[in-house]
């Protein structure tokens, strides 16, 4: 027996069959044309390696003597220089940023004169980038990324943490990789897109640092920047890719994978590098810039729970900074200048809005903090002032790039005035009571602002960017739209629960209903692919549906009324499915609606046959629906 333990029965011999691809496709596990060198390593540069795979079959050293062997064309040779120039490119870039040299490029060296005739000159880059795509190889940029990190093709489009050690090589790839094409087009385009959003750096002085720094990678010279500076930079970037228009993204020779996957990839390094810039221990304004503006995207890659342990820290560092004390004329306010008191105004406004208007939070019980003494930021554009020109504040009825965040601090304020109210009473009703009166103030803020005031009629049309200002007006509007029955929803969710069995909070149920409404018929209209993208929009829309879907569920309606709600529910799932954006909450949000749909179905076939007695438990997603509704759901 212990013979037959220590010398187990073989099995059949399987003999190894011959390996007929080259060496290149075999490990790759691709098809291979099996002549040598094959159309595959020709377009990648590899054709003066390319050969069979020299493979041990039966215990010997095998290849294949009928392997094919042949003379690249004339158009395979084009293909293979137009590679081989990248990987110089590439290689050039990360030995420029090692040795700091200010010489001619060598990339440059290879083009004059070409090593081609006429008739086989280049096609324009867009051309080959688009090549490029139908062959499945990756365009300049990603190649440099893998070239970088030393990955496989298929996994730089997989998004992952990189760079977690502040090393000098680290220091030297995070200049290879910057994307010095596209930069000064991303970063105009935020500054003209999407700033009025945050407003939290001063445009004209950042867009003087971005240039020199990019103007002096591109002419080979080692510019170190910060931590800080390259996290706020990435995280500029990525936010700009993520909101910027697919076909103009594509004009910019960019591959609709290099699109989806450059976002998250940005995002990531922008995080690697507040880590390596130790922001933990050292507060800096770029540090805050950048956690201001991460949550553009951040909820889009499902990193919700992150941001909001970060926004908590951004408080604390926020307050070692004495942001919390800038208030008119202060000490605080005088010793930083004109343009960092501004900014510390920007950066503290946009913390409150982004902490107390996260559906997390934005409840009774929330931590409260006290009360700054930070005055609002002024309502000026970042052109007119500077360290040299004081901030002069405009009426409010005067729109500028920083309105919009005003007006978001005003609710902000609205929310931290309605959890303290809330804390301070004792009994059901007088709660109930603090959620009318605050109710009632959600539809006032706006009186100021005239420009911003939601209008019920307005149409939506696509955006079309040039090289004038961008209106963000009709923007705005659509969010305040949405904005302002999301707060009347977010005061009386509370009271839901109990509106169901207590005629005095039946109100909360006709409020909550109706601002449901309002919110599923302004998804109805139909609005630029750009507004959908804010992680809010799609948020609003299944807090609004589930609302309805609760209501359907314990409301006790007769059959004609529920098919109503069967059709409002249904209705924001297809608008879910039609959004033109990436939100890892929607798929959530979908599943959520349908599994309460499922449950108010069994619950009337229940009611038929005589069992079903008491009010439908819902049997979903409980996380999300705590999210959106809080207790007063269940």
């Amino acid at each position: 027996m212990e013979k037959q333990s220590r010398h187990p029965a073989s099995g059949p011999v399987r003999r190894r069959r011959l390996v007929k691809s080259c060496g290149f496709c075999y490990r790759h596990k691709v098809k291979c044309d099996k002549v040598f060198p094959c159309s595959r390593c020709s377009s990648r540069g590899l054709g003066h390696l390319c050969e069979q795979l020299t493979s041990t079959a039966n215990g010997q050293a095998t290849t294949s003597s009928s392997a094919s062997k042949r003379q690249p064309t004339m158009a395979e040779l084009i293909e293979e220089n137009k590679s081989l120039l990248r990987k110089v490119n590439a290689q050039q870039k990360i030995i420029n940023a090692f040795s700091g040299d200010q010489g001619f490029s060598h990339a440059d060296e290879l083009r004059d004169p070409p090593f081609f005739p006429e008739s086989a000159a280049y096609e324009p880059e867009q051309e080959v980038a688009e090549q490029d795509a139908e062959r499945g190889e990756q365009p300049d940029y990603l190649f440099t990324i893998r070239e970088v990190y030393g990955t496989a093709p298929e996994s730089v489009l997989e998004p992952k943490l990189i760079f977690t050690q502040d090393t000098e090589a680290a220091r030297h790839s995070l200049l290879a990789i910057v994307p010095t094409q596209y930069s000064h087009y991303l970063v105009r385009h935020h500054c003209k897109v999407l700033h009025w959003i945050h407003a939290v750096f001063h445009i004209p002085s950042f867009l003087s640092a971005h240039d020199g720094w990019i103007a002096s990678i591109q002419r080979g010279q080692l510019t170190d920047q910060s931590y800080d500076f390259l996290s706020l930079y990435f995280a500029i970037i990525s936010a700009s890719l993520y909101f910027l228009d697919e076909t103009e993204a594509m004009g910019l020779g960019l591959t609709k994978d290099a699109i989806k996957a450059l976002p998250r990839l940005w995002f990531d390094i922008s995080i690697n590098c507040l880590h390596l810039g130790q922001y933990m221990v050292r507060s800096t304004i770029p540090t805050l810039q950048t956690i201001c503006v991460l949550p553009l995207v951040a909820h889009s890659f499902g990193m919700s729970a992150y941001l909001f342990s970060l926004l908590e820290l951004a408080f604390n560092m926020a307050k070692d900074l004495n942001l919390h004390l800038l208030a008119d004329e202060s000490i605080y306010a005088a010793s930083l200048g004109n343009v960092d008191s501004e900014m510390g105004k920007r950066i503290w406004t946009c913390l409150d809005v982004a902490h107390c208007m996260h559906p997390s939070i934005s409840q009774p019980y929330a931590l409260l903090y006290p009360t700054s003494r930070t005055s609002p930021p002024a309502n000026v554009d970042d052109a007119h002032f500077s360290d040299t020109v004081p901030a002069i504040s405009r009426p409010l009825y005067q729109t500028t790039g920083v309105t919009h965040l005003i007006s978001m601090g005003q609710f902000a304020s609205l929310y931290r005035g309605f959890n303290t109210e809330y804390n301070k009473e004792t009994t059901t009703y007088a709660r109930f009571l603090v959620a009318q009166k605050y109710g009632q103030k959600a539809g006032t803020i706006l009186d100021s602002m005239p420009e911003h005031q939601p209008r019920p009629l307005e149409q939506y049309y696509p955006i079309v960017v040039t090289g004038e200002a961008f209106n963000y007006r009709p923007w705005s509007r659509f969010l305040f739209s949405s904005l302002i029955p999301q707060c009347r929803i977010h005061f009386f969710r509370w009271f839901l629960r109990p509106a169901y069995g207590d005629d005095r909070f039946r109100e909360a149920r006709k409020i909550c209903l109706q601002a449901s409404r309002e919110i599923i018929e302004l998804r109805c209209k139909p609005i630029p692919p750009l507004y959908q993208k804010n992680w809010h929009v799609s948020v609003n829309t299944i807090m609004a549906a589930t609302v309805i879907a609760t209501e359907l569920l314990h409301g006790g309606h007769e059959e004609p009324v529920k098919v109503g709600f069967r059709t409002e529910v249904n209705t924001a799932i297809e608008i879910l499915r039609q959004s033109n954006t990436t939100n890892t909450i929607i798929p959530r949000g979908i599943e959520l609606l349908q599994r309460m749909l499922a449950e108010e179905a069994a619950a009337a076939a229940w009611t038929q046959e005589g069992f079903w007695k008491s009010l439908a438990e819902i049997s979903a997603d409980e996380d999300l629906l705590a999210l959106l509704l809080g207790n007063g759901s269940s």
